[in-house]
């Protein structure tokens, strides 16, 4: 289901508000009218979707994606709710007491870090240090302890130093990441990174594999902390 379309914090590498535009935020009646029609026809889980889904802001009444979560929560029918995709700049506490509260929230939370290196940070316009994206994922999993962090990741980035990958790959193996979604960095024509010097292919692609190497390693750790434990999984069907 989405919730809103455009984004208006133009990151230098990403096409979205340039194609886009601006966030346009769903009316919440309109959003959960859908939600029951889905629910009504079969549906179990609900992903709620936007480019900066937690940003979103009801366009009427001021109500935040904390507010929108408990309304569709309270939808009889709901088994499970998800949403896609977060920023740092938009995780506050209020969210994650929210979501604390909410029994058929799928406990993954998608936090794009996409650099831990501050200068890298500042290229990319992400509005968030690395100090900063630590210390809101530490809060948020003090209200949600089992939750899993998932996010992505972009090496070779215009200016991006061995030292500022480096900082990427110190924070991979810190193993704070149950998943990764590991990219080279690619030009997006009209964005202000595609006109910056780029790095040398084969210079990003040997950083892309030292990343994904330890990601995976932290994937493998993260999977057997399950094992023992017994967990509720929603199947929707026979597999094809």
């Amino acid at each position: 289901v989405n919730v809103q379309r455009g984004c208006s914090y133009y990151c230098t590498f990403c096409i979205v508000p340039h194609v886009r535009g601006r966030f346009d935020h769903r009316p919440l009646a309109e959003i959960l009218a859908e939600v029951r029609l889905k629910v009504a026809g079969g549906a179990r889980e609900i992903m709620l979707v936007g480019q900066t889904v937690n940003a979103y802001r009801e366009p009427a009444t001021g109500e935040d994606f904390a507010d929108l979560c408990a309304h569709v929560a309270a939808i009889p029918g709901v088994e499970r709710l998800a949403f896609v995709t977060s920023h740092p700049k938009d995780l506050n506490e209020k969210l994650a007491r929210a979501l604390a509260a909410i029994p058929q929230m799928n406990p993954r939370f998608h936090l794009a870090v996409q650099s831990a290196s501050n200068p890298m940070l500042r290229r990319m316009n992400r509005k968030y240090t690395i100090e900063e994206y630590r210390e809101r994922v530490r809060m948020f999993l003090a209200h949600n302890p089992g939750w899993a962090i998932t996010t992505d990741m972009i090496v070779g980035f215009p200016g991006e130093t061995e030292a500022d990958f480096e900082q990427t790959l110190a924070l991979a193996q810190t193993g704070m990441f149950a998943q990764a979604y590991m990219f080279v960095y690619s030009p997006r024509r009209g964005t202000p990174a595609s006109h910056w010097p780029q790095i040398d292919p084969a210079v990003a692609h040997a950083r892309l594999k030292r990343l994904a190497d330890a990601q995976n390693a932290a994937c493998r750790a993260y999977h057997d902390r399950k094992i023992g434990t017994t967990v509720r999984a929603l199947i929707p069907g026979t597999s094809r």
